[in-house]
């Protein structure tokens, strides 16, 4: 039978193993396809934020130039303040307060708008007003993030910062045009713009050096070439004029500058358009992928469950015959009070925890006086419902941290805390007022009440079976003197 029963378990466990195994796979399959579905439109909206990105540093770049005294680009700046309003007004279709992104555009337009108004009146410096664009810029490709955070997978989370660096690269890029087509008529040039025009310059030459993400092959040669362009030698020769504090900068046009410039962060801005499109593919790749791998594990669950149910009914069964049998092992059938067996095993237990806490424990020895009577006169079936009825009470006056056990026959077990002696009395007390019923027949009446033994931990013994016999003395000397209640006395 055991054998058997074991036999049972192992398949149990193994087809529940394979089950889950199917199941886990089912699961993580439909994350990763609704996180691909959330990529994908993810990238539909960086798509849109990285166009966003592109018109407002030309936004802040005009702006830059205008306040440093060249007010031709004024249309210029006009047409960008167009073409930045409609590609906020297409994230707003996107309604993106709701999704990973958390973005209210409307705060954004307000903040865009609430710049040019202050530019306009003259309320900031130039370099506040750069900042204040900036500030915005970087929220926006901060945006980056929140999609390389999520769960995805971890090739397209690598791309997915790949083109979070480019996109990094290419605003370093729309501040050194900013900046540096701004300086050079300016002849005191502050510290700020010193070190933006540096920290851009710095970040662009260090670019080419850029290695190890996984882009696509195209745009992994464009890197590399880099340097070779003409549009990349253009920084390097304005940046050297600057240094050397030449006077050709003064023959430079803001606008020609600004223009030649622009080339280079259009540069960029088609290597990003270029990997967020291999990312798409990459993307509707995948998610057709995962559709299949879907439909082939539903069909392996739905097998693995007519299996699995089979096998676990069976399984319950067993589970359920061997805990029945444990309980009953433990615990008496009439009553539901742990036996004997249970008794001391839990009584040893909490005396030693108390042993090591000092903590105060009474063994109360119960029987029922006239019991017998009960049985002989009425029958064994009152018999049994006077013991139910005596287990109930234990039940319901005695707290769930103290053991009660039928010792057997009617005899029961008690083991219960205490501070006070006069705790255990009120208790006992109680109980035998519960307990007192008056029987009557043709030949006789008698009284069914209880006699109690009482022994002490640790005052009298700290061995349990000690603390039971002393007990057991104490309740037949409480028989014998027609006392209820009687705590072992040594000599007794």
């Amino acid at each position: 039978m055991k054998s058997k029963f074991y036999n049972i378990l192992i398949i149990s466990l193994l087809l529940g193993g394979i089950l889950f195994i199917f199941i886990n796979t089912l699961i993580q399959i439909s994350i990763e396809q609704k996180i691909l579905y959330d990529m994908k439109s993810s990238i539909n909206i960086i798509k849109n934020i990285s166009s966003t990105v592109f018109h407002l540093q030309k936004e802040r770049g005009l702006v830059n130039i205008y306040l440093n005294g060249e007010e031709s680009i004024y249309n210029n700046i006009l047409q960008e303040n167009i073409l930045v309003d409609e590609n906020l007004k297409k994230l707003k279709n996107f309604n993106l307060t709701n999704t990973m992104y958390s973005m209210d555009v409307k705060l954004l337009e307000n903040k865009i708008n609430s710049i040019r108004q202050n530019y306009k009146k003259n309320k900031l410096t130039p370099i506040d007003t750069f900042l204040e664009y900036t500030q915005i810029i970087n929220n926006l490709i901060d945006l980056y993030i929140y999609p390389i955070k999520e769960p995805t997978t971890s090739a397209i989370g690598k791309y997915l910062t790949s083109i979070y660096f480019l996109e990094k690269i290419k605003e370093y890029a729309g501040e050194f045009r900013g900046i540096f087509s701004s300086i050079i008529k300016k002849e005191n040039i502050s510290d700020t713009e010193y070190f933006l025009l540096d920290r851009s310059f710095y970040m662009l030459t260090e670019f080419p050096t850029f290695n190890g993400f996984p882009l696509s092959k195209e745009t992994y040669n464009k890197i590399k070439k880099v340097e070779s362009e003409y549009i990349y030698k253009d920084i390097m020769n304005y940046y050297e004029l600057f240094e050397n504090k030449s006077k050709d900068l003064l023959t430079l046009n803001p606008e020609t500058v600004f223009n030649n410039l622009t080339n280079l962060v259009d540069f960029f801005q088609t290597m990003i358009d270029e990997e967020l499109s291999t990312l798409e593919v990459k993307v509707n790749t995948n998610i057709k992928y995962k559709k299949n791998s879907i439909f082939i594990d539903f069909l392996l669950l739905i097998f693995s469950i007519i299996l699995f149910v089979f096998i676990l009914k069976n399984y319950y069964k067993l589970i359920n015959t061997k805990n029945k049998l444990k309980y009953l092992a433990s615990h008496d059938r009439l009553t539901n009070l742990s036996n004997r067996n249970l008794f001391f095993e839990k009584a040893e237990n909490i005396l030693a925890l108390a042993d090591r806490n000092n903590l105060k424990y009474a063994i109360m020895f119960i029987d029922i006086d006239n019991f017998k009577k009960v049985n002989d006169y009425f029958g064994h079936d009152n018999g049994d419902t006077i013991l139910k009825n005596f287990a109930n009470i234990l039940k319901r006056y005695l707290r769930t941290s103290d053991v009660i056990s039928r010792f057997g026959g009617d005899e029961f077990l008690i083991l219960m805390q205490y501070k006070k002696i006069e705790d255990i009395f009120v208790v006992a007390k109680k109980l035998n007022e519960k307990m007192y019923k008056k029987f009557t027949n043709k030949n006789s009446s008698f009284f069914t009440s209880l006699s109690i033994g009482i022994s002490l931990f640790p005052e009298h013994s700290k061995n349990l079976d000690e603390l039971i016999k002393y007990a057991d003395i104490a309740m037949y000397e409480a028989k014998k003197t027609k006392n209820n209640i009687k705590i072992y006395k040594p000599g007794d």
